[in-house]
């Protein structure tokens, strides 16, 4: 295969390319407001600058993200595909992920494809596996891919490799790949992707009859398995590879490259409130028991995101691995919480004066509502494709509301189906409320600032309960607050896997095989005299795939030049051309796809090419039976190592020496033969059979069938 007659040239990118200005993805609400107080019951000051009108401080930023608008991302199934583009977007990954990227380099030189593909915005851990296309790969010391179809034998017989894939990680000083450095002069040290994992796969050409066995669907596509980006460790302030919501999350709002530009959305960490992730990474880390035997980390995320993606639809995407939420304390500072279910510490209670005027109403509306929820995760054991977790049925809703209401819920970095569920359970509960009110405050409202829950007692509807703080707004006139919130309890946590778990669908079972084209079986080879001259006979048992060809090779031995023999097809027989008598030949067989894919060769063959005048041993255990118009006749060849095969004769009366020859059958010593004689009148038939050698030698005593009565 010549790679210069398919692939037309790519370009290259390198340090000298123009970068662009970090993206601008700032939310006019996540500002530093400078916001400092002490607010502690009635009459209590607000210090410091502060917004003044509907302020909404200490809470949620993004609503929840559970709740957030859903914005369309690439599924893990399209990250994994090769992308050609003239500007590809720059992505980061957190977790483990399966990927392709976008082509940065693609040439074909001297027989030779190089194709460079991007993996990661930043330097990544380690690569786990490979896969070019769906053939998980291991490769040697120097990147050689070890596995057929990339490495198969010549017709020299050598072994030859031709699939390599080379890797860089990703660091910031990191440099040129020498094979393409060697192989472009155009190529220089600075075209090195610093501070971006890469690899770089070459694929050597290939003879035209070995294209469709190592390269049947042309360009080979890569796919790496990678524990994805080095981040900063909130609680030891080390870069190491994390799956950790947390450390992403971190990374995300405040991670810097080399050249000092933002991977995300470009806060200071000293913007960030540090000891909110450091709780949320060790909750992450709690073990959770599986219904199957053993546990899982609490929360763990695998994904990532496009660096010209808004922060709409990135950080909820994250927040939703964790149930968090992003919110500014009163210090000015971006804090994360979530996860667990957090006891009110506050109580609104009307008897007592906090609450001035509530409005209250049973649950969501019927549009808003559901009790059904559709989960979709990632299973890494699925290739890391998009998948769907058992459905969560709120049954007790469904009774109420005698009507299944289904919803989605899109959970495309959770890597693990018993995670999913349990982000389930609680999206469903807070989708599904008993209560959702506003309530207006006086000045006690103000400790509801930075608050997560609340609980409210509302004796008019009998309310005395936990809400989840939605919003809190500070009244125009400053007397008080407006706080919105929805009912919740500790029970929407509590998780029990033998009940609530589920079962993850079922894996598909995995039926691909590799192609294995194996040598036809009971080669025999033998030389055999004809009219004067010396040939050699090779015969083999069919395979039951009847569109398979076998071709066959002999040569002088030792080395001689091979040469094809001449192939009856259908009836495993093959002749050579005339041969030296008394030399001697190797002789080979292989097996050809109707795709035009070769097997492997079997065994080399050494005859002497001896005339063969010894009649050989006559067939065995010959049986025939009446079928309708035809006769139909089973036999063992001949046990002689001289036999190719037998013929069948035919008369109408009970004499061989009269009897006309109706059909041949090639075989290696003691296989099977079988004939039918088809299209018979009425009567009755006698047949024999005699065994042949190569030089058609026929052994003297013939087997008969007797009579065969044909009505």
């Amino acid at each position: 295969m010549s790679w210069d007659r398919i692939f037309r040239p790519r370009r290259y990118e390198h340090d000298g390319a123009v970068r662009r200005d970090p993206l601008s993805i700032g939310v006019a609400f996540l500002v530093n407001i400078g916001w400092t107080g002490a607010i502690s019951g009635i009459g209590a000051t607000i210090v410091g600058s502060v917004i003044l009108g509907a302020a909404a401080l200490g809470v949620s930023l993004l609503s929840n993200a559970l709740f957030a608008p859903r914005v369309q991302e690439r599924s893990p199934s399209e990250r994994q595909a090769t992308i050609r583009q003239s500007l590809g977007a720059r992505i980061r990954f957190y977790g483990r992920v399966k990927v392709g990227g976008t082509l940065w380099f693609l040439e074909a030189k001297n027989g030779y494809l190089y194709s460079g593909v991007t993996l990661n915005e930043g330097r990544i851990s380690e690569v786990k596996e490979y896969w070019l296309n769906d053939q998980k790969v291991t490769l040697d010391d120097d990147g050689y891919v070890k596995e057929k179809p990339y490495v198969y034998t010549s017709g020299s017989g050598k072994k030859k490799r031709v699939a390599r894939i080379l890797v860089k990680d990703g660091h910031p000083n990191q440099t040129v790949h020498g094979a393409l450095d060697n192989a472009f002069i155009a190529v220089t040290a600075a075209h090195r992707l610093r501070g971006v994992a890469n690899f770089l796969s070459v694929f050597d050409e290939v003879p035209a009859d070995k294209i469709a066995e190592v390269y049947p669907q042309l360009n080979p596509q890569a796919r790496l398995v990678i524990d994805a980006s080095l981040v900063n460790d909130v609680r030891t302030g080390v870069y190491a590879w994390s799956d950790n919501p947390a450390n992403g999350i971190y990374d995300y709002l405040t991670a810097v490259d080399g050249a000092g530009y933002a991977y995300g959305a470009g806060y200071l960490e000293s913007q960030i409130d540090l000891p909110s992730f450091q709780a949320l990474a060790d909750l992450s880390d709690q073990s959770v028991q599986l219904k199957a035997g053993g546990t899982i980390k609490r929360y763990r995320m695998w994904g990532g995101f496009a660096m010209n993606e808004e922060q709409r639809a990135v950080l909820p995407r994250m927040l939703r691995t964790c149930d968090c939420d992003l919110f500014m304390t009163n210090a000015g500072k971006i804090a994360i919480r979530g996860g667990k279910w957090e006891e009110p510490v506050l109580t609104l209670d009307a008897r007592e004066g906090h609450i001035i005027s509530a409005q209250f109403k049973h649950g969501q509306g019927t549009l808003a509502a559901f009790n059904e929820l559709t989960i979709t995760y990632t299973e890494p054991a699925i290739d890391f494709q998009e998948n769907e977790a058992e459905r969560w049925l709120d049954a007790g809703n469904v009774a109420m509301r005698g009507q299944v209401l289904s919803s989605q819920l899109d959970l495309l970095m959770v890597p693990h189906h018993a995670q999913a569920r349990r982000l389930g359970k609680i999206y469903t509960a807070r989708s599904n409320p008993e209560w959702v009110g506003t309530i207006t405050t006086n000045y006690f409202g103000f400790n509801a600032i930075g608050e997560n829950t609340v609980r409210v007692i509302f004796p008019l509807l009998n309310i005395d309960r936990s809400f989840v703080i939605q919003s809190v707004k500070i009244l125009d006139d400053m007397t008080g607050c407006e706080i919105s919130v929805t009912s919740m309890s500790a029970s929407a946590y509590e998780w029990d896997p033998e009940l609530e778990e589920g079962a993850a669908p079922g894996m598909p079972p995995d039926t691909s095989s590799p192609i294995t084209l194996d040598p036809p079986s009971d080669i025999n080879v033998s030389a055999v005299l004809r009219d004067g001259v010396t040939f050699l006979v090779a015969t083999w048992t069919e395979p039951e795939r009847t569109a398979l060809e076998q071709e066959v090779e002999y040569r002088t031995s030792p080395g001689g030049t091979w040469i094809r023999m001449l192939v009856s097809d259908g009836v495993g027989v093959a002749e050579s051309g005339v041969v030296t008598t008394g030399a001697d030949y190797d002789v080979r067989v292989r097996t050809r796809s109707p795709g035009g894919q070769y097997g492997d060769y079997s065994p080399t063959f050494t005859v002497e090419a001896t005339a063969d005048i010894t009649e050989p041993l006559p067939v065995t255990g010959l049986s025939a039976s009446v079928n309708d118009d035809q006769v139909d006749m089973s036999f063992t060849m001949s046990s002689s190592l001289n036999s190719i095969g037998a013929r069948i004769y035919r008369n109408s009366v009970n004499d061989d020496t009269t009897a006309s020859m109706v059909g041949s059958v090639f075989g290696s010593p003691l296989t099977q033969g079988i004939f039918s004689d088809a299209a018979l009148s009425a009567g009755t038939y006698y047949y024999w059979v005699a065994s042949i050698n190569g030089s058609n030698f026929v052994e003297g005593d013939f087997e008969a069938t007797g009579p065969q009565v044909v009505i």
